[in-house]
């Protein structure tokens, strides 16, 4: 009986966590390279600066300035979430695995990354479109 009733308390509170939670965050997202997804009210709490990203274009160096912002400012509460899309003329590579090989070799980055999406048009991903 405690065990139900220890459950049904946690499923109570993380769910009254999750109201607090602003619409625009709302959404489950899969991690970069990975199977494993989070809900993005894990940021609710801080400061969100999310960033189309792409690997092969001319504004590929962007990662070096993101990553030195999100090291000055990830213990203020500060969080950079980066979602990767092949919207615009292929600019990023297909496999997830060379993305994050990329960015972790070529730029250190070490803030979140989501999966690869679209990130406009009818096929945005959930975030784009709220």
């Amino acid at each position: 009986m405690k065990k139900i009733l220890i459950f049904l308390l946690g499923f109570y509170l993380s769910s009254c966590l999750l109201a607090n939670c602003p619409d625009v965050l709302d959404h489950e997202v899969r991690l970069l390279d990975s199977k494993e997804t989070i809900n993005l009210c894990e940021y609710k709490d801080k400061v969100v600066l999310a960033v189309n990203v792409a690997s092969r274009c001319g504004y590929t160096p962007q990662y070096e300035g993101l990553q030195n912002l999100y090291k000055d400012l990830e213990d203020k509460d500060f969080v950079i979430l980066a979602f990767p899309s092949r919207d615009f003329m292929w600019q990023e590579f297909s496999d997830e695995s060379k993305i994050k090989e990329f960015c972790d070799t070529k730029y250190g980055v070490t803030f979140p990354m989501f999966a690869t999406s679209s990130v406009k048009g009818k096929k945005a991903n959930n975030f784009f479109k709220g």
